[in-house]
């Protein structure tokens, strides 16, 4: 039997104590409907809120389904206002399989998040999953991780809910494990760039800060792509996307594996004239509005695709994004109580 998991940044995935906010509503519905299209048997969320404190609410909205397993706990992130928390899901029907042993993986001297980790008794897989620090220290606090979970002779599979580090950077295997890029869309992350007059000014003014701080001359700290007009006129500015994969597994038997992500930034245009024209960036999985900058992704172990789709390899940071679409942002209501889920 296949097995099947699941990883996903939610960001900021807190019921805001006792009044639930729109935006936990939003993120539940859309992980409900995800959970009952794709089933996976395992799922871990990151940025549910602080570390040792559970997301409670959530755990009682997936409870008729899923059990939690491991949650970061305050012991395993070195600045607790700042860990966002992380969740490890199972079907209550297999959750007896594993056990959490996260307990047993210190955190490095850098590190800001640990590392889940539960073992799987029937095949002796450890799953870790990690979100690793937004800075330049990411990838050395991955290889750090990885360098000591496989130190405790477990046999390892290494999730990224957002490594903070783009895929088409090294390495592509660590410890002898190949790294794991989601087909389909080809990213995972979409960042939306604001574009207007006063943006391009701050960009002028740091531009002109930073070369007077290095006593350059305009002709050396000026950017030569620089728009000149975009600080100057009024004209209306539009958002733009930047994609990016940042959410991906390192694996033993990579040919055994297989990954996808569903998401996709559309961009919609409407309006008229150029004056009165508006652009909105719609992000959307499986047909539904996705309320984070970050898409789950969908992992198969056991089973051979018939074509390839896994891959070591790098595609590029930068995706074009589709313009012009017409994009529904829903296929309907998704269940919020869990209640009809499979």
């Amino acid at each position: 039997m296949p097995l099947t998991i699941m990883t996903w940044n939610a960001q900021h995935f807190d019921e805001q104590n006792s009044t639930l906010s729109e935006a936990y509503r939003e993120k539940l519905a859309f992980l409900v409907y995800y959970l009952e299209q794709r089933k996976p048997d395992i799922f871990a969320l990151f940025e549910t809120g602080k570390s040792g404190a559970a997301n409670t609410q959530l755990v009682r909205d997936l409870t008729a389904h899923y059990s939690p397993v491991s949650i970061l706990q305050p012991e395993s992130a070195k600045n607790k206002i700042t860990t966002l928390g992380s969740i490890v899901f199972v079907k209550n029907a297999i959750a007896s399989e594993f056990t959490d042993i996260s307990e047993h993986v210190p955190l490095d001297d850098k590190e800001q998040r640990g590392a889940l980790l539960i073992h799987h008794k029937t095949t002796d897989l450890c799953y870790g999953f990690y979100h690793a620090n937004a800075s330049c220290v990411a990838l050395g606090n991955i290889v750090n991780a990885i360098n000591y979970i496989q130190g405790m002779r477990v046999k390892l599979v290494f999730f990224g809910g957002d490594l903070n580090v783009p895929t088409d950077g090294k390495p592509d295997a660590i410890m002898k494990m190949q790294k794991l890029t989601p087909t389909g869309a080809g990213y995972t992350h979409v960042s939306i760039l604001s574009d207007d007059v006063s943006s391009s000014s701050r960009e002028l003014r740091d531009m002109q800060e930073f070369g007077h701080f290095l006593n350059l001359t305009p002709k050396k700290y000026f950017e030569e792509e620089y728009k000149w007009n975009h600080a100057i006129d009024a004209k209306p500015r539009h958002p733009t996307a930047q994609l990016s994969l940042l959410d991906y597994a390192y694996v033993h038997e990579l040919e055994k594996w297989s990954a996808v992500c569903e998401g996709s930034a559309n961009t919609v245009v409407s309006g008229e004239s150029v004056r009165h024209r508006t652009t909105v960036i719609q992000k959307i999985c499986l047909g539904m509005s996705v309320r984070s900058d970050h898409f789950p992704v969908f992992f198969t172990y056991g089973v051979v695709p018939s074509s390839p789709s896994t891959s070591s390899g790098s595609p590029p940071l930068l995706a074009p994004v589709s313009t012009g679409a017409s994009v529904s942002p829903s296929l309907g209501p998704a269940p919020v109580d869990g209640s009809s889920m499979f």
